[in-house]
């Protein structure tokens, strides 16, 4: 089957609570990316000695990069504008979806609680910026790239949100920071109690 490459492919499940079947073009080795329910069958099949077969194709590829821009729009503070709060998601998907929920829903959501601040006419402190990333499932390059043009900023970003999780209920916040942030947030988390997350 890949006999030119001298290796044989592979099939993984999604490590996901729900994913569609899908094949995955960034790995050394060709491997299709299954349902869990079918890797779940597959596990089960496999527990009571059953000989599995299985004939697969695909049919991905991996494209030459090409160029594209990151969106941003940039809504400046009252008092300390060069201070910067990041909502961010990506604009690109890999699935064999449309990107719907990874990553469109969740941008849909950054870009509705911009507008809730504008159409209440509502000027935050700090700079709010709305960021659409992309190229990030095949490389990172429009956050990176982001992080380059703006590296002078670093310093002043207060909060850099990602959105990338779809738009199911809200469960809470990961969150990569000091403790004494951890400590600023936990406040403002207990608004989430409203919606049983």
């Amino acid at each position: 089957l890949t006999g030119n490459i001298g290796t044989a492919p592979s099939i993984t499940d999604p490590a996901l609570p729900a994913a569609l079947h899908g094949d995955y073009t960034n790995q050394s080795v060709p491997t299709a990316g299954i349902a869990v329910e079918d890797a779940e069958m597959l596990a089960r099949m496999a527990k009571r000695g059953q000989k599995i077969r299985i004939r697969l194709f695909m049919s991905c590829q991996t494209f030459p990069l090409s160029p594209s821009r990151n969106t941003i729009a940039s809504f400046k503070g009252s008092t300390t504008p060069d201070e910067v709060v990041l909502v961010s998601g990506h604009i690109d998907s890999w699935d064999v979806g449309q990107g719907a929920m990874d990553d469109a829903g969740p941008l849909l959501v950054g870009l509705e609680a911009v507008s809730i601040l504008q159409d209440l006419g509502l000027q935050s402190r700090r700079t709010v910026r709305f960021v659409t990333f992309v190229d990030e499932e095949i490389g990172g390059h429009g956050g990176v790239q982001y992080f380059k043009d703006h590296s002078d900023e670093v310093d002043k970003m207060v909060l850099v949100m990602e959105l990338d999780n779809g738009i199911w209920d809200v469960q809470g916040i990961n969150l990569a920071a000091s403790d004494k942030a951890v400590a600023a947030l936990r406040d403002t988390t207990t608004a989430l109690t409203s919606i049983n997350a």
